[in-house]
């Protein structure tokens, strides 16, 4: 939890709000921060995905069914 401070910031008052004890508000907060760091990573993972989809919206303005998912394959085999 690099960077994160437990317990401070506009969180620690909701928390405090919602009548949490202190060892309540630390474990709300630490899996928050977890799983922040874990949707970071699956991002960081999925750039590609994420950069192809993207482009494709910018193209075609928006996209359904079908054509999401041939996009999103077409981003995985160009991984290898």
């Amino acid at each position: 939890m690099h960077g994160h401070f437990l317990g401070s910031g506009p969180g620690e008052k909701v928390l405090k709000g919602a009548g949490l004890d202190g060892r309540s508000q630390y474990e709300v907060l630490k899996a928050f921060i977890d799983q922040k760091e874990r949707v970071t990573a699956l991002l960081d993972e999925s750039r590609d995905v994420v950069g192809a989809l993207r482009d494709a919206l910018l193209e075609r303005d928006e996209l359904v069914n079908e054509e999401i998912t041939t996009v999103i394959e077409k981003a995985v085999a160009n991984r290898n």
